[in-house]
């Protein structure tokens, strides 16, 4: 049987949401303290359960589910101040061995969504229900079938799936 995989993301369509500065987008999740602190200044922000800027972050009822189903994941806390709603929120940034998993025949140049393609056998060999995969402009959050219908029966807010090519 030929596994289903899935690029998460944020979704779109949805306006206002939460953009917390002061994390460095270009710092890996490892070499973070174990507790980051981040601010949102702007009123009326929508806090979704996938923030995919300035770094990908992730609820806590996505976190659990990803930390299920691979205890290997490192997670850091990162503590959101919205200081106009006056409240805290817990997200998680997380780290991930860089284990490539595109198939060969996408391994050229600049890569995007549209020309990304998994390899399932790289991907049973490690065992992995979920992984990221680098590009020249962003990394790509992947889940596997199984992870996408968990996080769907959280009634997740504002995460779209978009299925990916794999051989």
């Amino acid at each position: 049987m030929d596994m289903e995989y899935f690029l998460l993301r944020a979704e779109t369509n949805i306006t206002n949401t939460a953009c917390p500065s002061g994390i460095e987008p270009h710092t890996k999740a490892c070499n973070l303290s174990d507790v980051t602190v981040a601010h949102v200044k702007k009123p009326n922000q929508y806090y979704l359960d996938f923030i995919e800027s300035p770094k990908t972050m992730v609820s806590d009822k996505i976190k659990k589910i990803l930390e299920e189903s691979n205890p290997k994941t490192v997670f850091k806390q990162v503590v959101i101040i919205d200081e106009c709603q006056k409240q805290q929120l817990i997200y998680w940034l997380f780290y991930l061995d860089e284990i490539d998993f595109m198939a060969d025949i996408c391994k050229c140049g600049k890569l995007n969504f549209e020309k990304l393609m998994i390899d399932h056998q790289k991907v049973k060999k490690h065992g992995y229900t979920f992984f990221v995969v680098m590009s020249v402009y962003e990394p790509y959050l992947v889940v596997n079938l199984e992870i996408a219908e968990k996080i769907l029966q959280t009634n997740p807010v504002g995460i779209r799936f978009e299925r990916i090519k794999a051989i």
